[in-house]
């Protein structure tokens, strides 16, 4: 106990009696904080995010990127009471997790793959989105490799696309 003259001062911390709500109030100030701050916590994140971008000019069953990364944030918010428990949520994979959760990752592979099989390399060869999330370059130069893709084989995609 801690006197001030004849007052006395007592330090208590508690949790918060709702959760709920202030998992509800962090992701708030999460979001005023800006879905780039969360986004770019990880490129593995980052990757999904740009495939998911991609995907969603051509399907309407994966919503738009902006959308999906505030369900996944309050998903990822539920539960916890402060920006270092979230910090460490979104460090540990928690968000790219919920993220995943939000999206068809069927149509996303088929529309938007992390790798595909490259001949001439012999092996799969990485898919590396454009910093700029609107274009969707091969780093397997061959167009071979991927010709046979349904969706590749149109004017619109191939204009997003780098050969």
């Amino acid at each position: 106990m801690l006197r001030y003259e004849q007052l006395v001062i007592e330090e208590a911390s508690t949790p918060p009696v709702d959760v709920t709500a202030a998992g509800q109030m962090l992701y708030e100030k999460a979001q005023e904080a800006g879905l780039e701050v969360w986004s770019s916590s990880s490129p593995e994140l980052e990757r999904l995010l740009a495939r998911m971008e991609f995907a969603s000019i051509y399907s309407e069953s994966i919503a738009p990127r902006d959308l999906v990364l505030r369900t996944a944030l309050r998903n990822c918010a539920a539960g916890l009471t402060s920006f270092a428990e979230l910090r460490t949520a979104v460090a540990n994979g928690g968000l790219f997790s919920f993220v995943l959760a939000e999206i068809d990752s069927r149509v996303l592979d088929q529309i938007a793959p992390s790798h595909m099989p490259c001949r001439a390399a012999g092996a799969l060869v990485s898919i590396t989105p454009w910093a700029n999330r609107r274009r969707y370059p091969l780093v397997c130069r061959i167009s071979s490799a991927f010709d046979k893709h349904p969706l590749w084989q149109t004017d619109e995609c191939r204009s997003h696309c780098v050969y």
